[in-house]
């Protein structure tokens, strides 16, 4: 399994962005070393996104002038951004617009939800309104334990190709999709989480996440997004306080992933391998709509879209 550090190192590696901030890397893993009672993967995470997330002089003047870990604590409590003051609510355009695209189904439970990492720069972006509920809730939001209003859980069906051939029927078989948000910005976005347990499409799988994994995706898609690269983005992190068996017993835990929407091209492929041409014509007029407003009424708008 590759570390946070490896994921980190790997993404540097191969981009220009290496050249700038491998020093980044370099300071962040030593000053994690030199505080064994607490180096861990997460302190990592944590306090790489929060340097990616400083200006260019202010990243600069930190790097060359941090030489301990208190002066890494304190510059880096300073760049926590503050969250919006209201609880969010969710639309479900998804769910309403496309009936028979999906199958309705509940989180997991599981036994003591603990936030591990939660992106207070992307809450503040999508207007989410958290930033007076403790730790303990955004837990229970985020692992799908505490739902909130409009809040449709619900996994979504598509094909795609799996192990060198096509699959006529893939789905979240460890996704749920919460619902939608609109941000200040008006731009619509889903929640979603995954590793979330079994659905309608888990195919004999457990349809959970152990936390390797899930600490990955959350720092490379962040990485990504501050290298300009579209992506999907990571919201929370949460251990779930129970073991996830793989090749070996591994601690669970929970991603929030956020996204434009998570239309597929396997979701087109769901329907198109059965010959049902209207359920196709509904989901690209929907995809039309959600992304591309401005093409609705053109004549010629299916071919415009593709």
């Amino acid at each position: 399994m590759i570390s946070a550090e490896a994921a980190l190192c790997l993404i540097l590696s191969v981009t220009e962005f290496a050249a700038e901030h491998a020093e980044c890397y370099r300071r962040v893993s030593f000053l994690q070393r030199r505080r064994p009672e607490k180096g861990t993967s997460l302190e990592l995470v944590d306090a790489t996104l929060r340097i990616f997330a400083m200006s260019r002089d202010s990243r600069h003047a930190f790097l060359t002038n941090t030489s301990n870990s208190r002066e890494l604590t304190i510059c880096l409590e300073g760049q926590v951004m503050q969250e919006p003051n209201a609880p969010f609510r969710f639309s479900n355009s998804y769910a309403e617009e496309l009936p028979d695209f999906y199958v309705e189904s509940d989180p997991m439970a599981v036994k003591t939800p603990n936030l591990l990492q939660f992106n207070t720069l992307l809450a503040d972006e999508l207007g989410l309104g958290v930033a007076e509920l403790p730790s303990r809730d955004l837990a229970q939001i985020f692992s799908g334990q505490k739902r909130l209003a409009g809040s449709r859980p619900l996994a979504q069906a598509y094909a795609g190709h799996q192990f060198g051939g096509f699959s006529p029927q893939l789905g979240d078989g460890r996704g749920l999709l919460l619902g939608e948000v609109k941000g200040p910005d008006g731009s619509r976005r889903d929640i979603a989480l995954k590793g979330s347990g079994r659905t309608a499409f888990s195919r004999g799988g457990d349809g959970k996440a152990a936390i390797g994994p899930v600490l990955r995706e959350y720092l490379i898609g962040e990485a990504m997004h501050c290298l300009g690269i579209p992506t999907t983005r990571a919201l929370a992190a949460v251990a779930t306080g129970e073991s996830v068996y793989r090749e070996s017993t591994l601690p669970g835990a929970i991603l929030t992933r956020v996204a434009s929407s998570h239309i597929r091209i396997g979701t087109f492929e769901f329907f198109a391998s059965q010959q049902r041409w209207e359920q196709v014509r509904q989901l690209a007029d929907y995809a039309i709509e959600r992304h591309y407003p401005h093409l609705s009424s053109d004549a010629d708008r299916y071919l415009l879209f593709l």
